[in-house]
């Protein structure tokens, strides 16, 4: 399959198959997701022991004990203090036995009030917390996904708005953002490095969905598809408080019908944008736009 398409989910029959999630060692975890892949959590700090691997894992069905008769999703991982500057990486093979699709979709990453290192998901994403309150410091060295927001709340996230405390280094995602957001917070701090969105950027029906946002600067954006706006109001929207250094849309910009939706704006300076497909208004008032405040 295609690295770029979008991952399936499979979660029928999840008490029909085997699969104990085991705690290998202090970094690592591996279990079977919904559809069959092997998966395996890794983190760069040895923090996990048999007493608290429970407590920052939480599945759909069973727990960490290596017996578990059934697969499972992953709905959060919970990060605190001690996993202060982890990278966290979440690998799927798709197993020969019980098969998949090579993707695992992960509820949220709930690393609120802790700064991380680069998290990377081989497969789909419902939200992430991470930063401390000191935002001079970069709250998320980096997030690489398949997509986000795929599967909405199915996955176990209560909602789909990430958001970093301080910088974010950059952000890939080699597919959709669906109706999810992700912003960058604390002032001139929020900034967001190159962002780079494989499939397109896709606004809903709720407020800021389809949505990257940055406090500060934000550096280049690089959209393969459309950024499409829904009929909530600021959703499929990039927006910079403060400079933007540039974009690029491989398809259209659609405005929705929602009110400041399928947009590219900042507050400070624009770098060039350039649009391969068509800038499209909506119906709702500054639909479709690119500006400059």
């Amino acid at each position: 399959m295609p690295r770029h398409r979008s991952p399936v989910l499979g979660v029928d029959k999840l008490e029909d198959r085997y699969a104990p999630a085991t705690l290998v060692s202090a970094t690592k975890l591996t279990y079977q997701d919904a559809d069959g892949d092997n998966v395996a959590v890794t983190l760069s700090k040895p923090i996990l022991t048999p007493l608290n691997v429970n407590a920052l894992f939480t599945f759909s069905v069973g727990s960490v004990d290596g017996n578990n008769a059934a697969p499972q999703l992953l709905e959060t991982i919970s990060l605190g203090a001690a996993a202060a500057g982890t990278a966290v990486t979440v690998t799927a093979t798709r197993s020969p036995v019980h098969g998949g699709d090579g993707f695992a979709a992960v509820g949220q990453i709930d690393a609120t009030g802790v700064d991380l290192g680069p998290v990377t998901i081989d497969g789909d994403l419902g939200r992430i917390l991470a930063g401390d309150p000191t935002t001079a410091t970069t709250g998320l060295k980096g997030l690489t996904v398949q997509s986000l927001g795929q599967f909405g709340t199915r996955t176990g996230a209560p909602d789909l708005a990430s958001a970093v405390m301080g910088r974010l280094a950059f952000l890939t995602v080699r597919g959709d953002v669906r109706e999810a957001s992700v912003s960058a917070l604390g002032g001139a701090d929020g900034k967001i490095g190159p962002v780079l969105i494989g499939g397109s950027l896709i606004g809903g029906a709720g407020t800021e969905t389809g949505w990257v946002f940055s406090a500060g600067d934000m550096g280049m954006v690089t959209i393969r598809g459309d950024l499409s706006g829904g009929s909530g109001s600021r959703s499929g929207r990039v927006e910079a408080q403060g400079k933007l250094a540039g974009a690029t849309v491989g398809g259209s910009v659609r405005g929705g019908s929602g009110i400041d939706s399928g947009e590219i704006i900042c507050k400070g300076d624009m770098g060039m944008v350039a649009i391969r497909g068509d800038l499209i208004g909506g119906v709702a008032f500054d639909a479709g736009q690119v500006f400059s405040r």
